[in-house]
Order: C-alpha cells, then structure tokens, then sequence
C-alpha cells in the first residue's frame, strides 16, 4: 500500500509500521539525514511511502520532530568571531555561520576534526590555509580570508564526540586579501 502525507510544517519525518516499510519517493528537496528513516521534509511537501503487509492488521505511523538549528545548512547556528563553537557529538554534520565584521582572517582551532567553509549553502568550498601540529593529539588550525558585511557557512562533518573550536579575528594588513589591495 502507498501511502502520500503532505507536510504541515518544516520539520524531520521518520515511519513506523508494523509490516515492511519498502519504499519512500519523495520530491525534490525532500533531505534524507544521515540516520536511517529520518527525512526533512518542507512544508507543502509531500513524502509518498510504501508498505507491505496483509492489509487487516497493518498499521502505519509518522512521528515528526523540529528541526535543530545546526542540523542543516540553512538552518546553521550563528556566532561572532571570539567565540568558541560547541559541538555536541551526535555522529552528524554540523553548520554555524558568522558574518565578518572586519577585512582579515577568521582563525579556527580545531582537534582531530575537518572544518569546511562556504559562502552560502551548496556553493564551492573556500579554501583556507591549514596548518596541522602532530602531537598527543592532531592540532589543525584555519586561517580564512574574510571581507567585512560578508557571511561564511562554517560546516563540522561527522561529529561523534563532544568538541570544542576556538575561533578568533586578525586583522588584515594592507594587500593581505583582496578586500584591502
């Protein structure tokens, strides 16, 4: 049996049943979340799922949860340069943003993790200069270009434990990036 529900608000979908879930089309811009059976669905959407089983005793069940600021790029969590960024380990990607306030460089300090930047979701990765101290524990540190008014898209992939990133501003010298040459 084929089962269509239209969302009523943006949020996380998963199903349940008691026969065999076999098969979920959706449209586009339906997200699956790296969890199984976890699917972000816009409002309006409409998510189609099928189900086998003998049909007296089949029962169906959706469960919705609220979207988590910093699940999704473009629903990140926002802070200001001087800020540390806290990252509770989930296993998923994770995103913040920050605007620059200033022409200079966005520094992050990060330990055993990889930090992705953007300008805006699903545009090419920056490319900031990255330096590494390997020791006890592999000590990477990001140092972006960044223009004032201008926002960056700070993505943490596959967190699993708890981290911490520092982050912080230096000031940009004339000719250090585009901004100031």
């Amino acid at each position: 049996y084929w089962f269509a529900y239209t969302a009523e608000k943006d949020a996380e979908y998963s199903f349940a049943t008691n026969g065999t879930l076999k098969h979920v089309n959706y449209s586009p811009g339906v997200e699956l979340k790296v969890q199984e059976n976890v699917y972000r669905v816009g409002e309006g959407e409409t998510i189609y799922v099928c189900v086998t089983g003998t049909e007296a005793t089949n029962t169906f069940t959706i469960t919705s949860n609220d979207i988590v600021d910093g699940d999704y790029c473009d629903r990140p969590i926002y802070f200001e340069l001087g800020e540390s960024i806290h990252i509770k380990g989930r296993g998923l990607d994770n995103f913040h943003a920050f605007t620059a306030q200033g022409d200079g460089f966005a520094i992050f300090h990060s330990v055993n993790w990889t930090v992705q930047f953007r300008n805006e979701c699903g545009g090419a990765r920056l490319n900031p200069h990255m330096t590494f101290v390997d020791g006890d524990d592999v000590k990477y540190t990001y140092k972006l270009p960044v223009s004032a008014g201008q926002s960056y898209i700070v993505e943490v992939t596959a967190v699993s434990e708890d981290i911490t990133i520092s982050t912080g501003f230096e000031s940009a010298v004339s000719g250090d990036v585009c901004a100031t040459a």
